[in-house]
């Protein structure tokens, strides 16, 4: 009788068993494991490199068709010059859309006299009593305030890369799993040895100060270093978020945590280039500058041996600049020696005009000064608006390309925790008590009642 009571209370305590180690399904566990499967085949990213190829197709067309126009419009400009006059007017005239500050156009066409036509062009590059302290006082402002979001971004860095309470310069991980591949992502967080460069150019503008458009780009980089701060911030939200999660979602915590790393690395990406494109537009605005000031230079040191330079053809000068050299005797030596003195001059801060004026320069270099002269204006009629129209362009490709790449990080996110999860579900309808084991269960059973019953009866 005890032996049947006994396994009376074996069978009865099966289904309790059961129920906490959970019976298992095979229907379940063959729809799990076919989901797994179909996750494998899941994948964007053949998507997003396609359409990271075709914007590359799309930004080549879009610089060919905006600058069409402006090539030809270029191009008609220069081939209008006749003089040298018109050339200073148009030099002048295009450093003032760039807000150079110091010279101004002249009224040309209302002129009586060939004497105050005359006067009007020798105007032209010399420098007025506009005064730059405007400029100045907001380029001053535009470093000031550099450097104040530079302190602010680099103590956003420090909190994510040293938290409070530790010891080492790791950053502070939730989870001591996460895989060397993380842990490589998170080591280069930081690393903006491109942008300290970018403002390091930005800081030593010779033209600071001087040229107003250069204000533009030193206050986007204030924009950048700002949102690239919000950026850290963000990251090191989501990441205090991430340390919250249970235990028990190990693979979500360290998933989750990867396409934050993700995240910031592309956000860090993105503000890189924004930077360069500010860098470089700063660069070409100088450019333009320092051609304009060459052409200056050259014109200005030439009228002292050609009082009627202004007005004279540009064709008629140069064909008389060469006659000049067959009739008189220069050689290149002559004009290495002479650029030598004048570099001199130039770099002690001495009177150049004084200088063009008691030492005449060699008839072969002032045929090469003339010509270079000429590609100088050119080179400012060319580049000097351009900067503005190719920072847009470059700017505007710059965040479509960045739009995809968080389009595809969102989709990796979706991707990485729907496979995380059906993995875990294929794991839990894979486990359970089987029926062979509930069988054995209850063979086991009857075994030890019979053995009762045997040894009661003796």
């Amino acid at each position: 009788m005890r032996g049947a009571w006994a396994y009376l209370m074996v069978i009865s305590s099966i289904p309790g068993i059961a129920d906490a180690q959970r019976l298992y399904r095979k229907e379940m566990d063959a729809a799990a494991q076919q989901a797994v499967k179909a996750m494998e085949k899941v994948g964007s990213k053949d998507l997003f490199d396609r359409m990271l190829a075709n914007l590359s197709i799309q930004s080549k067309q879009d610089f060919d068709t905006a600058f069409a126009g402006v090539r030809r419009q270029t191009r008609d400009r220069i081939q209008t010059w006749d003089n040298w006059c018109a050339v200073h007017q148009d030099m002048v005239r295009t450093m003032k859309r760039i807000g150079y500050v110091g010279f101004e156009p002249v009224d040309l066409l209302s002129v009586k006299s060939e004497s105050e036509l005359k006067a009007r062009c020798a105007q032209l590059l010399e420098r007025t009593a506009t005064s730059e302290a405007p400029a100045q006082t907001n380029w001053a402002k535009a470093l000031d305030e550099i450097k104040a979001a530079k302190t602010a971004l680099n103590e956003r860095i420090n909190e994510v890369k040293n938290p409070p309470g530790t010891q080492n310069a790791a950053v502070s991980k939730p989870d001591e799993s996460i895989g060397p591949g993380l842990e490589t992502l998170i080591a280069h967080l930081g690393d903006l040895s491109e942008v300290e460069t970018a403002l390091q150019e930005i800081r030593d503008s010779p033209f600071g100060g001087r040229v107003e458009k250069l204000t533009e780009p030193a206050g986007v980089a204030v924009s950048i270093l700002k949102q690239l701060s919000a950026a850290y911030q963000e990251y090191k939200t989501r990441r205090d978020e991430i340390a919250k999660v249970r235990a028990q979602l190990r693979e979500f915590r360290v998933a989750m945590l990867k396409v934050a790393v993700l995240k910031l690395t592309a956000q860090e990406e993105h503000f890189k280039r924004l930077m360069a494109i500010e860098a470089r537009r700063m660069r070409e605005l100088e450019a333009a500058a320092s051609a304009f000031e060459e052409y200056r230079d050259i014109i200005r040191c030439e009228r002292q041996q050609s009082l009627d330079l202004d007005l004279a053809r540009i064709d008629d000068s140069l064909l008389e600049a060469g006659t000049r050299v067959g009739n008189v005797g220069s050689t290149v030596a002559d004009a290495y020696r002479y650029s030598s003195d004048l570099q001199e001059v130039l770099s002690t801060g001495g009177d150049t005009q004084r200088f063009c004026r008691e030492h005449p320069a060699p008839s072969r270099l002032r045929v090469q000064r003339l010509a270079r002269a000429l590609f100088q204006a050119a080179s400012v009629q060319a580049r000097a608006g351009t900067p503005q129209y190719l920072a847009e362009l470059r700017r505007a490709q710059e965040e479509q390309r960045y739009s995809i790449i968080q389009s595809s990080l969102e989709a990796r996110a979706y991707e990485t925790l729907t496979n995380t999860g059906v993995r875990r579900l294929a794991m839990l309808y894979a486990g359970g008590i089987k029926p062979e084991q509930i069988a054995q269960l209850v063979f086991q059973a009857g075994q030890l009642a019979g053995v009762s019953v045997i040894a009661f009866q003796q």
